[in-house]
């Protein structure tokens, strides 16, 4: 059954036109191979490329769909204006780069690709159902990633620095990552769970949560901590507003559970975030001090930046190591100059402008309130990823495009129902009938022209 089946023709003509479902499930297997990485468990995977063939078939896919079936080629939202303003600034930036090439690379590889998924993802997860199975299959994936990160910390498996190694994927590779990688995925199964019914389903997402809380942790991760910890204070905040105790005392009971049951050594970690020298390992005030680095940078190039990417090496000339700057804002600022990082921010801004205007649109229903506890997901999203981001070097990647992409879903989404809406009552006011005054013939209402 097609979305408009049970709607009348007319009202079928209004809704808007719907991607097929070939990209949709292009785009699924794409997340898949994403997080999960088969390649490594399966090495004769390697050479297939998986990620390149997944994506830029669910592309293909997409650009046949909208060529023979017609239609808009993408929604044109300020978000992605926004994205492409920043992928043309970034281009600039190449020809004054400290190093041309490994821009240009850069420009062409990761950046390219993220922006494509999140204008695929902007287009095809364009209804509820789409969303809340893409959504439930991140929920998975995390799982799955939060499950062998805490296998490999109860079974010793610590790199260099006594922590995991994280997961072998794109996304996750190291500690820092995998947090960052597992608080996205918290909050929008949150949104998830809340927009189920299904008592099953909540407590299989419930289990999710607290697998993926407990990868957090076991990260030993303190932009992780801190960004778990906002996510708490959000719905703590929210539930609370809305009266639902129960959820209150279940977070506030996870947070006394996750105090006591924290591994050896935890506390200490977390207590370095105040305390440089409680930190053996030099990192937090390193990552501190090359903060001061990075707006050094900007003030040095604040037009087009040292070239996209190129903060790491900008403190190699300034002997300091390839380490580079933690902080997505310094980074964009650092690499593109002050009009990208002014372009980014505002384009973070309309993210959450755009959720935000759902979130007050919805009306009242079944239908709509699924999508509002799945809108109150993606911007609790988008919020991890805002505190996240002063610890990540997280802008040109897929950490930001896909949650920025699931923002614009949501808005899509909701201008489809919104359509859908209004098509159905232009069709009632036109087929609604009058008597006449002796009741035997009818004729159109007063108010149709």
């Amino acid at each position: 059954m097609t979305p408009t089946s049970h709607v009348p023709a007319r009202v079928a003509r209004l809704a808007p036109l719907r991607s097929a479902g070939a990209p949709f499930w292009g785009l699924m297997f794409f997340t898949f191979i994403l997080y999960i990485s088969p390649q490594v468990y399966m090495p004769f995977l390697q050479p297939l490329r998986l990620a390149m063939v997944s994506s830029g078939l669910a592309i293909i896919l997409y650009l046949l769909d909208r060529l023979f079936r017609g239609g808009n080629l993408t929604v044109v939202t300020p978000p992605l204006k926004l994205a492409i303003i920043l992928y043309v600034l970034a281009a600039a930036s190449i020809p004054t780069s400290l190093w041309p090439g490994g821009s240009f690379e850069l420009l062409t590889g990761d950046l390219w690709k993220s922006l494509l998924i999140f204008a695929l993802l902007s287009n095809v997860v364009d209804t509820v159902r789409r969303m809340k199975l893409l959504l439930g299959s991140l929920a998975c994936w995390g799982t799955f990633m939060a499950y062998s990160g805490a296998r490999d910390f109860s079974a010793g498996q610590f790199s260099g620095e006594g922590r995991i190694g994280g997961y072998e994927s794109a996304l996750a590779g190291n500690p820092n990552d995998f947090a960052f990688t597992l608080n996205l995925l918290i909050a929008v199964t949150l949104g998830l769970f809340f927009a189920t019914r299904r008592t099953l389903h909540r407590v299989l997402l419930g289990i999710a949560l607290l697998v993926m809380t407990w990868g957090v942790i076991t990260s030993f991760s303190r932009a992780g901590f801190l960004t778990l910890l906002a996510i708490g204070l959000v719905i703590l905040i929210e539930r609370v507003r809305k009266g639902d105790m129960l959820t209150v005392g279940a977070v506030l009971a996870l947070v006394t559970c996750a105090i006591v049951i924290s591994p050896a050594g935890y506390g200490h970690r977390i207590y370095s975030i105040i305390d440089f020298d409680a930190d053996p390992t030099g990192s937090a005030r390193g990552r501190y001090e090359g903060n001061f680095v990075g707006l050094e940078l900007i003030q040095e190039r604040p037009l087009l930046g040292h070239g996209l990417g190129m903060n790491g090496l900008a403190f190699v000339e300034r002997g300091i190591g390839w380490t580079g700057l933690h902080n997505a804002y310094l980074q964009v600022g650092a690499d593109l100059g002050i009009p990208a990082l002014v372009v980014f921010v505002l384009l973070l801004w309309r993210l959450f402008q755009s959720v935000n205007m759902v979130s007050a649109q919805l009306r009242a229903g079944p239908g709509d309130r699924e999508l509002a506890a799945l809108t109150n997901g993606v911007r609790l999203a988008l919020t991890a990823f805002t505190i996240g981001a002063l610890f990540h070097p997280a802008a040109y990647h897929f950490y930001f495009f896909y949650t920025a992409g699931l923002a614009v879903s949501v808005r899509t989404i909701a201008s489809g129902l919104s359509d859908l809406n209004k098509g159905t009552a232009a069709s009632t006011s036109a087929t609604f009938h009058t008597p006449n005054a002796s009741g035997t013939r009818w004729r159109p209402a007063r108010s149709v022209r």
